[in-house]
């Protein structure tokens, strides 16, 4: 897997690595798969591992995306299940909230405005993550995105789940 390193204006680091390399062998045709290269990239597992989990447990389809990531997500944080010995909590980033306005005169929306990469990517210096936006999926190990270059400093975090070890883990 060819991957090349790059840093931001801004000091974020990324690992950038080209789809069709991060993918094995037998999975050459696949697209929409940001969520399995996620999984693979904070699991630290092969490509066809990961992609044999999300279609089995997103029920992903070939070709097709994954569809429901944060319900079922939410599934597996409630159940403390492990993905490759991993636990998974939820660290939902707070969005806040702005009024904007409509094309009715004088009318005005509420609306969240959820953090940007930068903004939120402090809080994600150590550890494993996968973050996902309205579209997207990447990882984020020990402040590095990892990805396959679409992410950039602006892209709006919309949820983030953190991967533990589960032998750190204790028994609450």
């Amino acid at each position: 897997m060819t991957q090349t390193s790059a840093i931001s204006k801004a000091g974020i680091k990324y690992a950038v690595t080209p789809s069709s390399l991060a993918r094995d062998p037998g999975y050459e045709t696949e697209t929409r798969d940001c969520f399995v290269q996620a999984v693979m990239y904070a699991t630290g597992v092969p490509y066809r591992d990961a992609h044999t989990f999300v279609s089995l447990q997103f029920a992903r389809k070939h070709r097709k995306g994954t569809c429901h990531v944060k319900a079922r997500m939410l599934e597996i944080v409630r159940e403390q299940s492990t993905i490759f010995g991993y636990r998974v909590f939820n660290r939902a980033p707070v969005p806040r909230f702005t009024l904007r306005r409509t094309r009715v005169p004088f009318e005005r929306v509420k609306v969240a405005v959820w953090p940007t990469v930068a903004e939120s990517l402090y809080t994600m210096r150590t550890g494993r993550f996968v973050v996902c936006s309205t579209s997207h999926a990447w990882a984020i190990i020990d402040g590095v995105i990892h990805d396959n270059g679409v992410t950039g400093n602006r892209t709006r975090v919309t949820e983030v789940y953190e991967f533990i070890p589960s032998s750190k883990c204790t028994a609450i």
